[in-house]
């Protein structure tokens, strides 16, 4: 999996022995419901069924029971002055493990929106709560606009 070549040990020098894989893979938020034993994911256009299957269980010790691969095309793009730009095709796999195994996208930030809900919701309150006590206060002017005042 790993093609990167390193230079030739010289007396004196460190041998290095670290083997990064060259691929990427990133964890996508599925479009539709998917079973709870199934990942999606972006990967990167050289990888196979295979690699993908090494990269998950040599790594993360995840077991795979099958790969399917599928490769969306980039979108044509018309520029306003005339050209054509299309985008890079994209290659995603969708991952089945065991049936054992259940997986749950990850809920990142929990409290962070939470917090903002909350927050909204507070503001959202505040400003009902000020509306009805202008409307009460000046029942008279109930169909002038707030930029003309006495």
């Amino acid at each position: 999996m790993a093609t990167k070549t390193y230079p030739l040990w010289k007396p004196g020098g460190p041998q290095l022995r670290i083997f990064l894989p060259d691929f990427y893979m990133k964890l996508v938020r599925p479009a539709r419901a998917i079973p709870p034993n199934m990942a999606h994911f972006k990967i990167d256009m050289k990888m196979s069924k295979i690699d993908v299957k090494n990269y998950l269980t040599k790594i993360y010790n995840v077991p795979v029971k099958e790969v399917r691969t599928h490769i969306k095309k980039g979108m044509l793009i018309r520029h306003p002055a005339g050209h054509k730009v299309e985008e890079p095709d994209q290659k995603y796999a969708f991952v089945t493990m065991e049936k054992n195994v259940e997986f749950h996208f990850p809920n990142l930030f929990p409290d962070v929106v939470r917090q903002a809900l909350e927050k909204e919701e507070e503001g959202f309150s505040d400003a009902l709560n000020k509306m009805r006590l202008d409307k009460s206060q000046k029942w008279h002017r109930s169909g002038a606009p707030t930029w003309f005042s006495v």
